[in-house]
């Protein structure tokens, strides 16, 4: 089972798409962990020259350090009121006769089956914190047997262009999710890097 000389350049083609596009997100990935030290309380960072989250050492030795975190508090209320907000499916029936209203009525009662089953609700709960902090998260659904539904962090997508206000304009996402070779060659959509 060689891999041919096209399916390498390929491969290296994509890898190579990876890396600028990682290249280009470094300022906005920079952004985020400094969201997310802030949020924590480690107020006294910064971005270093090399891209590195580094701590900014005290000037004078008499300077204090202590700090009140007034992120936190703000996210932490804004996500106790999202998460009070519980996704509901609504089916509707596609005329009146009553075979679809008990179609429906059927079909609402699978997908909130579904939905408990998938814990939808700790589901959104992490979508929300990604959302809050950095200001991006993307769902990713899957069907395997059954149905699955992951939260996907912003520094695993890699859109072709981080300018643009969604990533469903551009042609193309990066993901750095495990993936096979074939998902490489099969998708079109996604491109993916073997870890």
């Amino acid at each position: 089972n060689s891999i041919s000389n096209e399916e390498k350049l390929r491969v290296q083609e994509i890898l190579d798409d990876y890396k600028n596009r990682q290249n280009e997100r470094k300022k906005l990935e920079e952004n985020w962990l400094l969201n997310i030290n802030f949020l924590v309380g480690n107020q006294n960072v910064v971005v270093a020259q090399n891209g590195e989250i580094r701590e900014v050492d005290k000037l004078y030795p008499y300077e204090s350090r202590e700090v009140f975190n007034h992120i936190a508090p703000i996210v932490e209320s804004r996500l106790a009121k999202l998460t009070k907000v519980r996704p509901k499916i609504a089916v509707r029936p596609s005329s009146t006769s009553e075979a679809d209203k008990e179609t429906a009525k059927l079909t609402k009662m699978v997908l909130d089956a579904e939905f408990e089953n998938l814990n939808i609700q700790s589901i959104i709960k992490e979508a929300c914190v990604w959302s809050e902090v950095v200001g991006s998260v993307l769902y990713k659904v899957t069907y395997d047997d059954h149905l699955q539904v992951s939260v996907v962090s912003p520094f695993e997508i890699f859109p072709e262009n981080s300018a643009i206000s969604s990533i469903l304009k551009g042609p193309r996402i990066a993901s750095s999710f495990i993936t096979s070779y074939n998902t490489i060659s099969s998708t079109p959509l996604i491109y993916c890097k073997s870890l």
